[in-house]
């Protein structure tokens, strides 16, 4: 099988779809393709019987089809970038093509070049650069093989069948954006054609409207989708999401995979590099939770080894070396000129310049690069490649850089301005991408060599928050256009602005009006800049599960300080619990990770709950040993007096506890994992049974949220609220929360009725807008929710003693004195555990 020889076997499936839905079938596409290279052969020169051809590239019917018609005919391709050589001609210079496929006056078409012929190696087919965005004459070459090899293994792990259809999120002169294409094909699948970006609202029309499946996204594009409330998005077709082309960071990679979960699409984390056709690792979702900083395993076909210092191999898990890789879709070598393109084809076997080790459990993960280059917005940058380019122009110059920004430092006198907009114009990025600095002395080590780590220490150290210069919008809209002439009657959309521009003005928005208006890309320059003097943070939103939260605590405190008859705000915090557990300790829970858990929800109540004890029982009245063992929930005599509400503590250390346990099993946590939802589910279930037969209803008198047993149902039924996402998921876990809940009715018709209401806001309601002063205390209100339950106790109990009669001022005073004492409580924590936690990132380091 090939990828573009049996196109005409899907027959009339579709291929390509536009963005208003308009279908290229396969059968039309071979057409198209075959009609694009007929018609470019009476450009060749009678001796020139198998030409070279450059191909321009974007994500229209027109290139695509010369693209598949090039290697139908047997013509081997280089994909570069639409204009690139017009910017950039040093690929055209070096190799000669005899053809040029590209966007003029009168459209897509082809054009003759070089009349000389090319001798090539007959397995070559493509040829990419090693960066994805640059003119750099250095490419990969690439056979019909390594193709053909790494699509049939993607799709074979990504599940890819004909009914998929991707849309196109990046451009497939990237070798990422170019596996989409490959993999699709292979499969009779289709792909939606767009060049828009994730942050337009026409981009999401189009997912829509065509019923896509499917999206490539790399580490930056992931911040555009936090941008654009993403979470929020209803896409009932979407099933995968693959992510590759740099880094993602961790605790994105579990949020993005805890969504997917709960929105039924899947997330696979990928590596690879060009040279590999390109995938190389990748991580099944299902292993996600444990495995979210690493690159996973080899690609079905390919495999991994680990080669230490000496050259030899290194077998122990844990052991860091150069990560290796052996497979058919290695490539056949690189190419720096003409005469390159006919070398034979290398071994299979791929020297990643990545230092990785191998997992205990299988996986690989990369603790470090050999190679000098960077890799922003999903595309690989050498920074020697740089230097080169600048020594070019007779400048001394010295790059170093991360995945955020690069740094160049000139030594001597220039234009660093000028510097500056050379290599935004080069390399196609932002101004926010580089820095550039005179360098007075250049840095060396001992053996003579420049001092890179301590130019990189220096940049770190002087690296100014990325945002788009300029005083006016129209200068800040031009620095993010790349120097682009900016039409203040324009929106950003209109100008061309791309996703790489997006966050630089969106940073600069937000630092001028306080609060970008919903939609600013499709808004003139000149609107913007108008509603600069006037448009203030007024507001912000306010989850709904934190409101949900803040009321809960400010039911407990009323019931306690002026025997208000509200019952039920503790059993809202309880199932809050198990909702905060699901959506940040639940990485933890899977990774097996427990006493990590326990440490972050234990150890700061603990020791403030420990000293209040203390303190009481020297200065007020003794206090019970069954308190200090955490079991003062076992005692029924429960009022509002003393430190009897200190039964929560006791309550949430045990469920603590309780949940940590069977986290501590690997078949539990792969059950969990897998469904987190029906885990919940049977839990409840299963604790119900257990309450019922043990007869915790007779122990304690009426059903009480007091024992373990009970408690732990509440949780579990704000666990499934967390993973409750399609209607009927949330319909179930509302219906489940209020069971739950009926079974404490004895404690008052008010406990279910809020238990109920506070589930159906945290399935249902959107984030509320608030004044910015209330959404501010709100939010303060709710990170200090545990320190303030600590605090009220002892507040009333001083206040009692005070005389303090009026229910009204007594309210009052209890929380602005619990709030007091709970800022008191988080400052001394910090200063306690600050050393802790130093201590223990270290240890992780070494």
């Amino acid at each position: 099988m090939t990828l573009w020889r049996d196109l005409e076997a899907f027959g009339d499936r579709p291929a390509l779809l536009a963005e208003d839905g308009a279908e290229t079938s396969y059968r039309a596409l071979a057409g198209l393709a075959d009609r694009a290279t007929g018609d470019a052969r009476s450009l060749l020169a009678p001796s020139v019987t198998r030409p070279l051809v450059l191909i321009e590239t974007a994500n229209e019917a027109a290139p695509i089809a010369a693209y598949l018609g090039a290697l139908r005919a047997g013509w081997p391709v280089i994909l570069g970038a639409e204009r690139a050589t017009a910017s950039d001609p040093r690929i055209l210079d070096t190799y000669r093509p005899n053809l040029v496929f590209a966007r003029g006056e009168q459209g897509w078409r082809f054009t003759a070049a070089s009349a000389a012929p090319v001798e090539m190696h007959p397995d070559l087919v493509l040829m990419l650069s090693t960066s994805g965005t640059t003119g750099a004459p250095k490419l990969v070459r690439l056979s019909q093989s390594n193709l053909t090899s790494n699509a049939v293994s993607i799709a074979a792990y990504l599940e890819l069948g004909p009914d998929e259809r991707a849309i196109t999120t990046l451009p497939f002169h990237y070798s990422y954006g170019l596996s989409v294409l490959h993999t699709h094909l292979a499969q009779g699948a289709s792909l939606v054609l767009t060049d828009r970006s994730v942050v337009e609202e026409a981009f999401w029309e189009a997912f829509n409207r065509n019923g896509a499946t499917s999206m490539a996204l790399v580490p930056f594009q992931f911040d555009l989708l936090d941008q654009g409330a993403f979470e929020r998005r209803e896409l009932p077709t979407l099933k995968t999401i693959t992510q590759a082309g740099g880094k993602l960071a961790e605790a994105s990679v579990r949020r993005y995979a805890a969504l997917g979960r709960r929105s039924g699409w899947r997330l696979f984390v990928m590596y690879g590099q060009t040279e590999a056709s390109p995938r190389m690792a990748y991580v099944p979702p299902e292993d996600l939770e444990a495995n979210a900083a690493n690159i996973g395993r080899a690609v079905p076909g390919g495999r991994f080894e680990i080669i230490g210092t000496d050259g030899r191999p290194i077998s122990e898990a844990g052991a860091a070396g150069e990560l290796v890789y052996h497979g058919p879709n290695v490539m056949m070598g690189y190419a720096t000129s003409r005469a390159d393109l006919v070398l034979p084809s290398g071994p299979p076997v791929l020297r990643t310049g990545d230092i990785a080790e191998r997992l205990a459990n299988g996986h690989f993960r990369i603790t470090g690069r050999l190679s000098r280059f960077v890799k922003m917005f999903g595309l690989r940058i050498g920074l020697d490649e740089i230097e080169q380019r600048l020594r070019g122009e007779g400048l001394q110059a010295y790059a170093t850089g991360t995945d955020r920004r690069i740094t160049v430092y000139v030594h001597g006198k220039d234009d660093l301005a000028g510097v500056r907009r050379r290599l935004v114009a080069a390399y196609g990025l932002t101004d926010a991408a580089f820095a550039v600095e005179a360098l007075d002395e250049v840095p060396l080590m001992a053996s003579g060599k420049v001092d890179y780590p301590a130019l990189a220490e220096r940049a770190s150290r002087s690296a100014a928050p990325i945002s788009a210069g300029g005083e006016t919008l129209v200068e800040v809209f031009s620095a993010a256009l790349r120097g682009r002439e900016v039409d203040p009657a324009k929106s950003f959309v209109e100008l061309g602005g791309d996703s790489l521009a997006y966050l630089e003005v969106q940073l600069a928005l937000t630092s001028r009006l306080g609060e970008v208006p919903t939609g600013w890309e499709t808004m003139p320059v000149a609107a913007l800049e108008a509603l600069t003097p006037v448009l203030k943070p007024t507001t912000q939103p306010v989850s709904a599960d934190l409101i949900c939260r803040d009321l809960a605590l400010l039911a407990v405190i009323a019931l306690h300080a002026i025997n208000l008859p509200i019952a039920g705000g503790v059993h809202v915090l309880v199932m809050l619990a198990g909702y905060s557990l699901a959506r940040f300790q639940k990485p933890n829970l899977i990774a097996g990770a427990v006493s990590g858990m326990l440490l972050t929800m234990l150890l700061p109540i603990l020791v403030c709950y420990y000293a209040i004890l203390a303190g009481v029982h020297l200065v007020s009245a003794p206090v019970d040993p069954e308190w200090f063992v955490l079991l003062g929930n076992f005692d029924a005599d429960i009022n509002p007096q003393g430190i009897t509400p200190y039964w929560f503590v006791c309550l949430y250390v045990q469920a603590m506890i309780l949940i940590a346990l069977p986290f501590s099993l690997p078949a539990a946590r792969r059950w969990v994992g897998a469904a987190p939802l029906a885990a919940a589910l049977w839990t409840i279930a299963g604790l119900a049974v257990a309450a019922l037969l043990l007869g915790v209803s007779q122990a304690f008198g009426p059903v009480s949220v007091r024992h373990p047993f009970m408690a732990l149902q509440l949780m579990a039924a704000g666990w499934c609220l967390y993973h409750a996402q399609s209607a009927l998921e949330r319909l179930l876990a509302l219906g489940v929360a209020t069971a739950v809940a009926l079974a404490f009715l004895s404690a008052g018709w008010t406990a279910p009725v809020l238990v109920t209401l506070a589930a159906a806001a945290i399935l249902w309601l959107p984030p509320v807008r608030l004044p910015s002063s209330v959404a501010r205390a709100a939010v303060y209100f709710g990170k200090q929710s545990m320190f303030v339950y600590l605090a009220h106790v002892v507040v009333i109990a001083v206040l009692a003693k005070l005389g303090l009669a009026q229910d009204g001022l007594r309210l009052l005073a209890t929380i602005a004195l619990s709030l007091a004492a709970a800022e008191v409580m988080a400052r001394g924590m910090r200063l306690i555990l600050q050393p802790l936690q130093d201590r223990r990132a270290r240890a992780q380091e070494t």
